[in-house]
């Protein structure tokens, strides 16, 4: 099932990923705890398979390059992070995160904050998650 995801900061004028399409292999009826596990464990396959895969095209290819050079900081993607995620320890991050109310999951603008609430999914919907992390302590 392809959902469109957009992931906001509060505090951002601007959000950090603007509808980006992901596919998942997810029921259309699930709760909110499997949907945060369905996501956690295809986003986690996804990084560490792009820390084993170089891609010669992006050091390459003259439209990356030029884009970012407007934004006056060019970068070719390079992983530098080579550590392994482990999925199991970012599903209990992430159920933890969601139950201490650390980012807010709007499905098509409706608000999900119970683990076990139903959710019911077609295709294309819009998924936004909003992290709230801005009450958190800082160092003065």
């Amino acid at each position: 099932m392809k959902l469109n995801f957009t992931l906001k900061s509060l505090g951002k004028k601007k959000a950090h990923i603007d509808n980006v399409p992901i596919d998942i292999g997810i029921s259309s009826q699930t709760t909110v705890k499997e949907f945060l596990l369905q996501v956690v464990s295809q986003q986690v396959k996804a990084f560490n398979q792009r820390k084993e895969t170089t891609n010669l095209l992006t050091y390459l290819n003259e439209e990356p390059l030029s884009l970012s050079a407007e934004n006056g900081h060019v970068k070719f993607n390079e992983q530098y992070n080579t550590t392994h995620v482990e999925e199991d320890k970012a599903k209990e991050t992430v159920l933890l995160a969601f139950e201490d109310g650390l980012f807010a999951l709007f499905i098509n603008d409706e608000q999900y904050e119970n683990i076990n609430q139903a959710i019911i999914l077609s295709e294309n919907d819009s998924i936004t998650l909003i992290r709230l992390t801005f009450l958190a302590g800082s160092i003065w």
